[in-house]
């Protein structure tokens, strides 16, 4: 029964299938609404996509189907995947596109770039490269050297002491203040003073400290003082400081007249703009000086303002004449005069006779420039007389002249210079109480005037306004007047000869004879400066030693006595001095280094200038007031 059962089932079962594959028909299916295999849509039918879930970067886009059941991506616009490198929306790179990067060109020294599936670049396989500017792999900084000691080391490590922004390309690096490290430019951090104290500073002293901002908190220091403060610490051997520097500087360092010391760095003084002195002359009771910078000072009788300083006043220290510019200066009974750089020359005192040359009588407190005279080189100062000659050697004279000692016809006097026509081609001149001498070129003496005591030196007695030539056969380089008596300085072998009057043996012969042409004096050879005064002469050599004869009732031969001497004697205590000059009874000399003057003799009116009206028969130095 169950095996005719299967038999009956089975046909029949095969009959009925054969029934329906007569309704089934196989063909295309795209079109039909329906996503087949094979087909990525259908019509209308996207099997749930959108440009979104394909990872297309436009989200928004509008996402279709083709007749071919494929998607229409065109507004979807580009996705990491498709090879092209969509810089807009982020990519670096896609697949195998790096739009032209490399390792290389990424600043890297090697190594091979790839592209993440993320469409960015993986620069793992490169190798970098320090001193690029760019901080890559293993890198704390990158300042785009490889520099030691600028924060960012040759290994593209960050320095100790240093902080760097690795945000900036190539990395800014600066000290890092506060660390306790000093660093670059920092001069201190915290205890760390680089080394640094208050006396390496350059202070005396105290204890050095680090401000927050790594700067040097200096108030410990400073109230021990530095060279610089403006504040003299003679305690530190400072003389001066900067600007402060004491007002008798140069006048405490042995300069007579003084002047604008200034300050080294070392707080030391400088002292080469102190005032030197040039030269010292002497009138009658009164005594001047001049400055290497063309100053003046004098000091003495002053009745007819002969100390120019616009008073009448004695001084007993010296005051300062209000001229400047000079290079020389003489001075007679009353009245003194200036020869200037410039060739003028000017004079102020007593001018009772024309003496001053400005064409009046009228006696001058301070000094007035002689008349239409230019370019002159040399002059003299008489008693009441004044002679003056140019560069081409012209002479002229005015003042006092009762006994011809203008060298003009007559004894009238003339406040207005005058021409002596009977010389020319002088250089240098020489005046006394009433006579006036002239050297010319050639070795000439010429002088006339008054020669009771044979001033004139031409072997005669006879005054006269004509110049006459001194009767010797030597040659003279120097000549100087005393008031009546004269002295040459011989050019071969610097000895002097003297003629006039003698009567205290000024004349230095060992007589007290007068002479009427010259007279060897009893000195060694080279003598350097001669000095005449009232009865007295003076001569200092070549080595700095003054000698002094004649008349000593008054200490006026500096020898510490007051007994005349016919011939020359030594000066007391006296230090090298370069240059002398003599009045009627005193005598004064310039120290070789230029600082300081010495006078002795006759000092009523203070014209010794040490303050005093005493007189004295040695040596005393000048004083400023």
């Amino acid at each position: 029964m169950k095996t005719l059962a299967r038999t009956i089932i089975f046909p029949a079962l095969w009959l009925l299938a054969c029934g329906c594959d007569d309704q089934v028909t196989v063909q295309d299916s795209c079109g039909d609404g329906f996503v087949d295999p094979g087909e990525q849509c259908d019509g209308a039918n996207l099997d749930g996509a959108s440009c979104q879930s394909l990872g297309h970067y436009r989200l928004q886009g509008v996402l279709s189907c083709t007749a071919g059941c494929a998607y229409d991506l065109s507004d979807c616009g580009g996705r990491c995947g498709d090879e092209f490198v969509d810089t807009g929306d982020g990519e670096q790179c896609d697949g195998e596109n790096f739009n032209g990067a490399s390792c290389q060109s990424l600043g890297y020294g090697a190594g091979q770039i790839a592209c993440t599936a993320e469409c960015r670049r993986d620069l793992s396989g490169c190798s970098s490269v320090c001193g690029n500017s760019y901080r890559e792999a293993g890198e704390d900084c990158d300042d785009g050297d490889t520099e030691e000691g600028d924060g960012c080391s040759a290994s593209c490590q960050v320095e100790p002491g240093w902080t760097c922004d690795v945000s900036a390309e190539p990395s800014a690096c600066a000290p890092a203040c506060g660390d306790g490290l000093t660093v670059a430019d920092e001069p201190c951090d915290g205890d760390d003073l680089g080394g640094e104290s208050c006396e390496s500073l350059g202070y005396y002293g105290g204890t050095l400290a680090c401000a927050g901002d790594c700067t040097f908190e200096l108030g410990g220091c400073e109230a021990a003082g530095f060279c610089g403060d403006g504040i003299i610490h003679p305690e530190r051997g400072e003389e001066c400081d900067g600007d402060t520097v004491p007002a008798d500087a140069c006048v405490q360092a042995g300069f007579l007249l003084g002047g604008p010391a200034t300050c080294e760095s070392n707080c030391l003084l400088r002292l080469d703009d102190c005032r030197q002195v040039y030269g010292v002359a002497a009138g009658w009771n009164h005594t001047c000086a001049w400055s290497n910078d063309g100053g003046v000072w004098c000091w003495g009788d002053n009745p007819y303002g002969q100390l120019g300083d616009g008073s009448t006043t004695n001084r007993s220290r010296p005051v300062q004449v209000g001229i400047t510019g000079v290079r020389e200066v003489r001075a007679g009974l009353d009245h003194t005069c200036a020869l200037k750089h410039d060739g003028t020359l000017w004079c102020w005192g007593d001018n009772a006779f024309g003496q001053l040359g400005d064409g009046t009588t009228f006696g001058r407190l301070l000094p007035v420039q002689v008349s239409g005279l230019t370019d002159l080189n040399a002059f003299a100062v008489g008693a009441r007389h004044t002679c003056a000659a140019n560069q081409s050697g012209s002479v002229w004279c005015w003042g006092d002249n009762s006994a011809g000692q203008l060298g003009n016809p007559g004894t009238a006097p003339s406040p207005d210079p005058l021409q002596v026509l009977q010389v020319n081609q002088v250089s240098i001149m020489a005046a006394g109480t009433s006579h006036t001498c002239a050297y010319r070129n050639a070795d000439h003496i010429w002088c006339w005037g008054a020669n009771h005591s044979g001033q004139l030196g031409n072997s005669t007695f006879i005054s006269g306004w004509e110049p006459v030539e001194v009767y010797t056969s030597l040659s003279f380089a120097q000549i100087v007047s005393g008031h009546d008596h004269v002295c040459g300085l011989e050019e071969a072998d610097s000895d002097m000869a003297c003629w006039g009057a003698n009567g205290s043996g000024q004349l230095g012969d060992g007589t007290t004879t007068n002479q009427n042409s010259p007279v060897p004096v009893s000195l060694p050879a080279n003598q350097v400066k001669m000095a005449l005064g009232g009865m007295m002469s003076c001569a200092t050599n070549d080595v700095y030693t003054v000698r002094c004869w004649g008349a000593n009732d008054l200490g006026q031969l500096g020898d510490g006595t007051t007994t005349d001497r016919h011939l020359p004697v030594p000066v007391t205590g006296l230090p090298n001095v370069r240059d002398i000059a003599a009045g009627l009874a005193h005598a004064c000399a310039v120290t070789t280094d230029h600082t300081r003057i010495f006078c002795w003799g006759y000092n009523e009116f203070g014209q010794l200038g040490d303050g005093t009206t005493t007189h004295s028969s040695t040596p005393v130095a000048v004083v400023l007031p």
